[in-house]
């Protein structure tokens, strides 16, 4: 697949898969490939991202990795794209892992800002163009920006990640940002120039909202965890700001319901994972059998857990079921 066709296709609502694991801690081919069918059955229409910081990407093996790309990739069979992150600290290592993803079936590849010294801007620059050079452009390259994970860094701009579109080392990016104004102006250099092509998938619930209600459209799609619960919902909120004329009324009604999904998601980075494979085992879905994660990661502490049950009551009484 192009970068091309993949920007056509990966428009819409992207789930970032969780890795299921078996009570051994191995992962769960069976489970992933049942949650697989549960989100395409179920309004995941832009695509599968694997091995993020809801898949628990850094903490797993090689071969763990490779694993959950093959399995996926066999289960979607086309249906959607399948993108794989690339969770490394250099170079060498995202291209092994790209390599890998590539042989496995993977469409795309996903490689998250490095989190380990500090970086520059010029330093983040210099890593997407040496991973695309070493790509040799045999599988799309799309840059994971999520502020909240690499606090250390400065802030990388709309233009930094407009001039690695242009010159065509990246062609989309999950922007996990908190503000909405950064997805704003790098869909105005965008729209501005015709010969840089680039996705622009928003990562978080509330600058998801705060882009619809500022009349920030254009936005290719969303890659959030909530996505992995209930990801029709997320069509439904998109369309419903879209449509003209707008139902006002619905959208107050959606923008409520987002509300209590970022409620349940206020937990720390680190227990994100179990976080959404905890909900899931509670509704009883049935490949949610084991809501064990790969240490180091937490379980849920016994406050977020019930808070996590408050919300999955407050969203069933406002029509949202799993």
């Amino acid at each position: 697949m192009n970068d091309y066709e993949l920007l056509e296709r990966t428009r819409g609502v992207i789930a970032p898969l969780v890795t299921w694991l078996d009570a051994n801690g191995d992962v769960d081919t069976g489970a992933m490939c049942q949650h697989v069918e549960y989100l395409l059955k179920n309004g995941c229409n832009g695509g599968i991202f694997l091995l993020g910081s809801t898949g628990e990407g850094p903490y797993l093996a090689l071969e763990e990795k490779r694993s959950v790309v093959h399995d996926v990739v066999n289960c979607v069979n086309g249906r959607v794209p399948v993108i794989a992150g690339l969770a490394s600290h250099g170079v060498r290592p995202a291209i092994e892992l790209a390599h890998l993803a590539r042989m496995e079936g993977a469409d795309a590849t996903m490689a998250v800002v490095p989190q380990y010294f500090d970086l520059q801007p010029a330093d983040i620059d210099l890593y997407y163009r040496k991973l695309a050079a070493g790509l040799k452009r045999e599988i799309p390259l799309l840059m994971y920006y999520a502020p909240p994970i690499t606090t250390s860094h400065p802030k990388i701009s709309p233009e930094l990640v407009f001039k690695l579109a242009k010159d065509k080392a990246i062609c989309g990016i999950k922007a996990t940002v908190v503000e909405w104004d950064f997805i704003a102006e790098l869909r105005r250099l965008l729209k501005g120039d015709y010969t840089a092509h680039c996705n622009v998938w928003v990562g978080t619930d509330r600058v998801l909202i705060d882009c619809l209600k500022n009349g920030v459209l254009d936005i290719d799609g969303v890659i959030v965890s909530g996505v992995d619960m209930f990801p029709d919902f997320y069509n439904v909120l998109l369309h419903a700001f879209r449509e003209k004329p707008r139902d006002e009324a619905k959208c107050k009604a959606l923008e409520k319901i987002s509300d209590v999904i970022r409620q349940m998601f206020t937990v720390a980075k680190a227990e994100l994972p179990t976080l959404v494979k905890q909900a899931l085992k509670h509704v009883g879905l049935p490949f949610a059998r084991n809501a064990g994660v790969t240490p180091p990661l937490p379980s849920l502490s016994p406050e977020r857990y019930e808070n996590m049950l408050k919300c999955i009551d407050q969203l069933r009484a406002k029509g949202i079921t799993f």
